[in-house]
């Protein structure tokens, strides 16, 4: 693309032209560049294959399509997996492997489906959008998405969600119109607290039709929050007010002090109830507008009006705890200690033909290590060194012990960590309040109050004069920045 003798040179010119096409923006316009000439290309590219390496001569084959897929058990590895370079020297495995032909994806018109339709054998990945869970009318309208921050003249296939769950708990106004002033309202809460015992302390599945796992920590119908006071870890409910309705972007609230973890037979939820004053309610009321209009603008997705928010907070993760006096192992579900708001109408208990990791987990310890199975132990600060499985033995006591063969530490292969730590730690990012660091650099609190971001602290007593990096914690917004600082007590 830059040798001057290359004979495809002209195909990457340095100056062209763009076709804006009723944009504004030059990152939104058409890059007007030559067409590609494939006989050319392919024969200037051709005397270079013989310079590939063996891999890179397995890559750039045009093979049939790999399918892994995860088991509950143990399988033997095939040939697939055997004849990959990319994958460790394993016995066994936790997947199979199914493969396609290269004809597969070259279907004619006869076999492609369209429409809504519903198989009982399709698998659902959760992130990937998933429009046959929830039931919904279509339409095409122009002028009904935002595009590069404005409307897309052409036409958009557009969905409308249908209200059709909690009908026991939630009346709607299917007459509602929100260019109505005088109409009635768009739904009616009877039963709240029946809603509360229903979704709070429950993993459900929200953000449709892009669907994230994660449990209900608290609701809001816009004049109470409801929370799960009882919560692991603590209960601490605490967000930041919305200071820009204009150009408000969701923020997360903090609903634990730490990530909490639970089992699926977790105690009763008990529910603290708080009152919100009238600046609180028109915060919610913003969220769920935002919402909403999010959804419409976005997506080209109508919702409706949302009756309650819902606060969850996503899986982040399983832990499994092996007893030293039974084989049996307890897996827990982790949870973030921040929760966002969604909408009501786009959770879901359950997806149909989904399953989640901790069904396929194996609940004992000889399902979980095999004799000669790598292994890692984690070393201090974060790093693993690698070892095999030797025996599984259990004593009179009825106790399990693993006895694991790990690899030296030498230099080649996994180098000595430790001779590092102290080095690492003093760079470590260190975080202090105003009247600490005015402390440190025997200074009045007032002075640094006034700074924002990150300073590095330097000792003057040491021979090496070391600098620390070191966060301050304030803003600019609501402190006045001072016009000078004395710079002999410290550096910038």
């Amino acid at each position: 693309m830059i040798d001057s003798d290359s004979p495809l040179l002209h195909f990457y010119p340095e100056d062209f032209q763009l076709d804006y096409n009723e944009k504004k923006k030059d990152w939104e316009a058409i890059v007007l560049l030559p067409f590609i000439d494939e006989e050319l290309l392919l024969n200037s590219i051709n005397k270079f294959y013989n310079q590939l390496d063996s891999i890179e001569q397995i890559r750039n084959q045009y093979l049939p399509s790999l399918c892994f897929r995860t088991t509950s058990k143990l399988q033997p590895i095939g040939n697939s997996l055997e004849m990959n370079p990319y994958f460790p020297p394993l016995k066994e495995t936790r997947a199979i492997c199914k493969e396609f032909s290269i004809d597969y994806y070259q279907l004619d018109h006869h076999q492609i489906k369209h429409d809504r339709f519903d198989e009982k054998d399709m698998i659902i990945f959760p992130k990937f959008p998933v429009l046959n869970v929830l039931p919904y009318k279509y339409d095409y309208k122009t002028n009904a998405v935002n595009l590069f921050e404005t409307r897309s003249k052409s036409t958009t296939l557009v969905l409308s969600l249908i209200n059709q769950s909690n009908l026991d708990c939630i009346t709607y106004n299917n007459q509602w119109n929100p260019k109505d002033e005088n109409s009635s309202l768009p739904f009616q809460i009877t039963n709240i607290n029946l809603l509360i015992e229903r979704y709070l302390g429950k993993c459900v599945f929200v953000n449709w039709p892009h669907f994230q796992y994660g449990i209900v920590c608290a609701i809001s119908d816009y004049r109470h929050v409801y929370t799960w006071s009882n919560i692991p870890g603590g209960s601490y409910f605490f967000s930041e007010p919305i200071t820009n309705e204009r150009n408000y972007t969701q923020t997360p609230i903090y609903v634990s002090y730490y990530p909490f973890e639970i089992l699926n037979d977790h105690k009763k939820v008990s529910v603290q109830i708080y009152p919100l004053n009238e600046m609180e309610s028109q915060m919610e009321y913003i969220k769920a507008i935002n919402i909403n209009q999010n959804y419409e603008n976005q997506q080209g997705v109508s919702i409706g009006p949302i009756p309650i928010l819902l606060y969850v907070s996503p899986l982040i993760g399983y832990r499994t705890k092996a007893s030293s006096t039974t084989d049996k192992c307890q897996t827990t579900m982790c949870f973030l200690n921040q929760a966002l708001a969604y909408p009501l109408q786009t959770t879901l208990f359950k997806l149909p033909n989904y399953k989640s990791n901790i069904e396929q987990i194996p609940q004992t310890i000889n399902d979980y290590f095999k004799i000669n199975d790598p292994i890692f132990a984690l070393q201090s600060p974060y790093y693993s060194s690698l070892g095999y499985i030797q025996q599984i033995n259990k004593d009179n006591y009825g106790k399990y012990t693993i006895s694991c063969q790990m690899e030296s530490s030498d230099i080649v292969n996994q180098p000595d960590i430790h001779r590092l730590v102290p080095k690492l730690n003093e760079h470590q990012l260190k975080y202090f309040t105003a009247q600490e660091i005015a402390d440190r650099l025997k200074t009045i609190p007032c002075v640094i109050s006034k700074i924002t971001g990150k300073i590095n602290v330097i000792g003057a007593n040491k021979p090496r004069r070391r600098a620390y990096p070191t966060n301050i914690g304030l803003s600019w917004k609501v402190n006045n920045p001072i016009k000078q600082v004395n710079k002999n007590h410290f550096r910038i």
